[in-house]
């Protein structure tokens, strides 16, 4: 009978060792998982400070396109200020004509001065409508590729923190299996 207690208590003495064991083990693991949550709630941080940069940068670039909406509404008027040109231009040849029949010998000089004005209000829209179609296509390029960064920086982001959030959750039920686990065994003993 003597002999049968002390198996009994060199197999107590074993696993109250490894249930030290496994403590230690798990106190370990608490402090990493501890130091990754930190690690995890800094990365959570840069992400939320990264997209306000990113609301910031959106906000930029809504004012850019103010900008280029002002831009193109001077095109407008530029536009509406030619067709105003063109109709007193128009006009000016009516008036051409009809000085033409009473002045027959001013009349190649008239058509000379109104060729003139002519070729220079065409030379202006094509240089004025020209440049502001170059800037408006510089800017809008500018702005799509910048969207593109920003939109691929948040997706980016945003897939981090689930995936941190998905390892955090995993690691979490990890714990509470192996320290039910530990109870459970606890118990039977």
């Amino acid at each position: 009978m003597s002999l049968r207690r002390n198996v009994n208590l060199d197999q107590l003495v074993q696993d109250i060792h490894n249930w030290q064991k496994q403590i230690d083990d798990l106190w370990e693991t608490n402090q990493q998982l501890e130091l990754h949550k930190k690690i995890l709630h800094r990365q959570c941080e840069n992400s939320e400070i990264k997209e306000k940069n990113a609301i910031e940068d959106a906000n930029e670039m809504h004012k850019l396109v103010d900008k280029l909406q002002g831009i193109l509404a001077m095109r407008c008027d530029i536009e509406d200020e030619n067709r105003t040109l063109k109709d007193q231009i128009e006009d000016m040849q009516d008036k051409v004509a009809m000085l033409t029949k009473e002045h027959g010998e001013k009349e190649d000089k008239w058509k000379e001065e109104r060729q003139e004005i002519i070729e220079r209000h065409k030379e202006a829209l094509v240089n004025v409508t020209e440049d502001a179609r170059i800037e408006v296509k510089k800017e809008v390029s500018i702005l799509e590729r910048s969207l593109e960064e920003k939109i691929r920086s948040v997706r980016t982001l945003q897939k981090q923190m689930a995936d941190a959030e998905k390892a955090k959750h995993t690691e979490i039920i990890k714990l509470k299996l192996e320290m039910s686990a530990a109870k459970k065994m606890h118990q039977i003993v």
